[in-house]
């Protein structure tokens, strides 16, 4: 099953690259020339093959988890980066849906020894979902870094002001291809494997999630990262 997986994820997305690739270049074309009503169409286009890709390459690395053959490279790094540009990634949406979005980065050593790659999944599946179950409201990003007996951790909380979630919704958030139930899927899209793929991603690194909500109210996603992975490792 997994080589069937990598298999099709490989012919579905050299396509979608062109798709990609080539709306781009329509884009830049349509910017430079001022023609304002098609901006808009291709940013849409975009919007929309980038998601079809994520979600590709997020069951691709769900098959890779399952096998335990997901790997991640070690590096030294300012989380800070990361953090801005994962917000980057979601301003537009958040713009569209009304929502501000606000970084808190405490004081300190905010350096650490980790996958810069795995922890901007991680933090923009946590945005993302923030972010489309937020309207008109808040999403707050803060980070703080902790130094314990048992070594030092970065937390990262995604805190929103959304449609959150009941106690059963909560219960089944990190089940593969849940989302809440069929009206949530209905109305605001997505497959259901963020918060599953963070989880693992998460642990890999020394980590894991923790979700807080209350049904209309909020949700709060912590993200716990080791500050300081010692070695590049592939995990198998």
């Amino acid at each position: 099953m997994r080589a069937l997986l990598a298999n099709m994820s490989h012919e579905l997305r050299t396509p979608l690259n062109a798709i990609i690739g080539y709306t781009e270049l329509l884009l830049e074309d349509a910017v430079a020339d001022g023609r304002d009503h098609q901006v808009e169409d291709h940013e849409n286009v975009l919007r929309q093959a980038r998601s079809l890709l994520h979600l590709i390459n997020e069951v691709l690395d769900l098959s890779k988890i399952e096998a335990g053959k997901l790997g991640v490279e070690i590096e030294e790094f300012h989380i800070g980066a990361i953090v801005f540009s994962a917000i980057a990634d979601v301003r537009p949406t958040a713009t569209a849906n009304g929502t501000e979005l606000v970084l808190d980065i405490g004081e300190g050593d905010m350096v650490l020894r980790s996958d810069p790659y795995r922890l901007s999944q991680c933090l923009r599946n946590l945005l993302s979902n923030a972010v489309k179950f937020t309207a008109d409201g808040r999403v707050t990003v803060r980070v703080r870094r902790q130094e314990t007996a048992d070594g030092s951790f970065i937390h990262v909380e995604v805190v929103d002001t959304g449609i959150g979630m009941s106690p059963d919704q909560l219960a089944r958030a990190v089940t593969p291809f849940e989302q809440g139930d069929g009206s949530i899927t209905r109305k605001y899209g997505g497959a259901g494997l963020g918060l599953t793929i963070t989880q693992q991603i998460a642990r890999l690194l020394g980590g894991d999630i923790k979700i807080a909500s209350a049904l209309n109210q909020s949700t709060t996603a912590t993200l716990t990262l080791n500050a300081n992975l010692g070695r590049l490792s592939a995990v198998a």
